[in-house]
């Protein structure tokens, strides 16, 4: 992206730092907390008797 705006008018640099990838760690394990948190509480409301005993 700072590629395509690199022209003789302007140019963006390229710049990332080290606490870009502490800020994508955290974004990323907050994102998969609140993922796995939604899977669990529509599993948990499972009947998993009425699952198992229902025919393909």
């Amino acid at each position: 992206m700072a590629q395509s705006f690199d022209t003789e008018m302007y140019r963006i640099p390229l710049v990332i730092e080290a606490s870009t990838y502490g800020y994508a760690i955290v974004w990323v394990v907050i994102a998969a907390i609140l993922s796995a948190a939604l899977v669990r509480r529509r599993v948990n409301k499972l009947d998993l008797i009425r699952v198992l005993k229902t025919r393909e």
